[in-house]
């Protein structure tokens, strides 16, 4: 098998994991080239790092259609199925194999300043450095859904209800789920509650701020506006496969990461 490998350095033992996964992987007889590097008949990705390497190497996964397991060695780890001590002999020969299942996670895609983003986790419109708050207006095909003043908006999908969503005080949603939900932060209304929107909604998002605003996808700022914005989003008809190896699904884990994160 050919694999490529995104090890994010700045984690702690990311570099120690690297090292045992190329030895395995060289001592099995498989290729292996860094992320950077990948080519076309790459077979799949293995990312050494936490829930922000993954969404790094996600764009291109989806757009080489290549899939995804994940090592944490960063602190969260929601989106990682292996943690670094796992038993790397078994992994790399059941990986060999083809002993795993995948599992197809939904994306969101939004039009913003004539191009196409895509986001496994969200897509929020958020205030500016300066104190202000911003006006947000949200309608799905041209229906009435929300508008507030606050902080900003999330849009997230499954997978991203367990991220910033989730801090903000929105619901857990199971990631195989196909659905939209859409989250305000810090609003300055007494219903300030998330809402979730079936699959086929198509949301037309309207922001306005007096001291500037931006809009951040998967943690990255892709645009900025001083007063105005408008842009569509809805779920894309791509998805990104991740490996599963592990016994004990969505739900041990939401339980296991709980009570980690209370300590």
């Amino acid at each position: 098998m050919k694999f490529a490998l995104y090890v994010n350095v700045s984690k702690q033992n990311s570099d120690r994991v690297f090292e045992k996964i190329k030895s395995e992987l060289e001592k099995q007889g498989h290729n292996w080239t860094f992320f950077d590097n990948m080519a076309e008949d790459t077979d799949m990705i293995i990312v050494i790092g936490g829930d922000g390497s993954i969404l790094t190497v996600v764009d291109k996964a989806v757009e080489m259609d290549i899939p995804v397991v994940a090592f944490n060695t960063g602190r969260v780890g929601f989106l990682a199925e292996l943690e670094a001590d796992a038993n790397l002999p078994e992994v790399i020969s059941r990986l060999a194999a083809n002993e795993y299942e995948l599992e197809y996670r939904c994306l969101l895609e939004a039009k913003i300043d004539g191009k196409t983003h895509l986001a496994l986790n969200e897509i929020c419109v958020v205030r500016g450095e300066a104190f202000n708050v911003i006006k947000v207006y949200v309608e799905d095909r041209g229906e009435y859904v929300a508008s507030f003043y606050g902080d900003g908006v999330l849009i997230c999908t499954p997978t991203g209800s367990t991220a910033y969503s989730l801090s903000a005080g929105g619901p857990v949603l199971a990631p195989t789920l196909k659905a939209l939900l859409l989250t305000p932060i810090c609003a300055h209304s007494m219903y300030s509650r998330s809402t979730v929107l079936p699959e086929c909604s198509i949301l037309t998002v309207k922001a306005s701020a007096d001291k500037g605003a931006s809009v951040v996808v998967d943690g990255e700022r892709v645009a900025d506006f001083k007063e105005n914005i408008e842009f569509p989003v809805g779920l894309s008809k791509k998805s990104v496969k991740f490996v599963k190896l592990t016994k004990g699904g969505f739900y041990k884990k939401l339980h296991e990461k709980f009570a980690q994160w209370s300590k």
